[in-house]
């Protein structure tokens, strides 16, 4: 079968990320699945009971993006922020199962690791339970994550991605700063974006929103 133009554009890509080195900075989250079945309502509340048959892990947000890249080939990094809690260390383990450095992951003091808990029963969610803190990081924070950056940009990057959750990580000055290391470095900035951070991304190489955060970043229906 011939392969189409937008095909062997999309091969030529893929094939290529084997050479590339990413960072991706921004809102690392765990997701917790678990999942069962309901046979009754609780007779405490008009909701359904759930007996849970199996409970799964896996990275979220960003690090979902450098399990992506890291899949793909690529020599990937990442640099967020998460708590001194169990679900921290848990988020470590799973980046060091897929042979991902954790050396830019910075604990926070007061801080806890994102996680969504999504209970699923007969295919359909019942419920998301999240725990998380959406308070901008400290100037100290700010202060180690740059300099994680930095030093990787120093050591040689072609692309920096900024995953934004509105979790507190990815504020106006960390997105300047990247911005002007990545300029004198001629690295490519690529930002996952929120609506409500559209105003703080000056500066940077790409965007990639879906349908609806364009249409509303943008003001025009789509």
């Amino acid at each position: 079968m011939t392969m189409s133009g937008d095909s062997k554009r999309l091969a030529k890509i893929i094939d290529f990320f084997p050479k590339t080195r990413i960072l991706v900075v921004g809102d690392v989250m765990m997701d917790h699945y678990v999942w069962g079945n309901v046979s009754r309502i609780s007779p405490e509340a008009p909701v359904p009971v759930v007996n849970v048959t199996r409970e799964t892990v896996l990275l979220g947000a960003a690090a979902n993006v450098v399990n992506n890249i890291r899949a793909l080939g690529g020599e990937v990094g990442i640099c967020g922020v998460i708590g001194h809690d169990e679900a921290g260390k848990q988020l470590q383990h799973l980046l060091h199962a897929q042979e991902i450095p954790t050396d830019g992951l910075i604990v926070e003091p007061g801080r806890s690791t994102t996680i969504k808990t999504r209970v699923i029963a007969h295919h359909q969610q019942v419920v998301r339970v999240d725990r998380e803190t959406r308070e901008g990081i400290s100037r100290e924070t700010h202060r180690r994550i740059f300099g994680h950056v930095a030093e990787r940009a120093g050591n040689g990057l072609d692309a920096i991605v900024i995953s934004d959750y509105c979790k507190g990580v990815v504020t106006k000055e960390l997105v300047r700063d990247i911005v002007r290391l990545a300029r004198k470095r001629g690295i490519i900035v690529s930002v996952d974006p929120k609506v409500t951070h559209f105003g703080i991304y000056s500066g940077v190489t790409v965007l990639t929103p879906n349908t609806k955060e364009a249409s509303l970043g943008a003001r025009v229906e789509i």
